[in-house]
């Protein structure tokens, strides 16, 4: 009886607090590991957005320059800027608006049409790209405050204004005989 006695005292094992302290430590671990993991997210999602911003504004430039490199009969006031388009030849406004730049126009059956500079699908994740100015003069569009904004945040903004010269379309040369 002694020997089996002796035996249950002798066997070794983990106490309460030890227990205790293990499932501490476990938690403190997971705890930092979860902040961490957090961290790293929120910091590549803001390169994420910080690249697509660059790429929605890099759109945006090129979409304004094909607009507007062949209009013609234009009224600027600032904020908007209305214009003849020479591929359709409508009358066009284009705006910015909170949703983006906009352009808006009456169809060819009397019927209004609006719809964004850059496609939703380009502007990635709710983006958007706005100016604060558009003027013309003497055959040059001058945009300023060219931005991209991601809920009320500037992700990316052109500091100067960009310049677009509007093409004249001169008439057809007239073909002359040969020799």
């Amino acid at each position: 009886m002694k020997t089996k006695k002796s035996r249950l005292r002798s066997v070794s094992g983990f106490t309460l607090a030890e227990l205790l302290m293990v499932v501490i430590i476990l938690l403190l671990a997971s705890s930092i590991a979860t902040v961490g993991i957090s961290s790293a997210a929120n910091a590549y999602q803001k390169v994420v957005d910080s690249a697509n911003a660059q790429l929605l504004l890099s759109t945006t430039v090129s979409s304004l320059r094909r607009e507007l490199a062949m209009a013609s009969e234009v009224k600027a006031s600032g904020e908007k800027l209305e214009y003849t388009n020479g591929e359709t030849g409508l009358v066009m406004t284009l705006v910015s608006a909170g949703d983006g730049i906009r352009q808006q126009w009456t169809n060819t059956k009397g019927e209004p049409e609006d719809h964004l500079l850059v496609t939703e699908k380009a502007a990635t994740k709710g983006m958007i790209s706005s100016f604060s100015r558009i003027t013309f003069s003497d055959g040059v569009f001058t945009v300023s405050g060219l931005k991209i904004v991601k809920n009320g945040h500037e992700y990316a903004g052109l500091k100067a204004p960009i310049m677009i010269r509007a093409v004249t379309l001169d008439a057809a040369p007239t073909p002359t005989a040969g020799p």
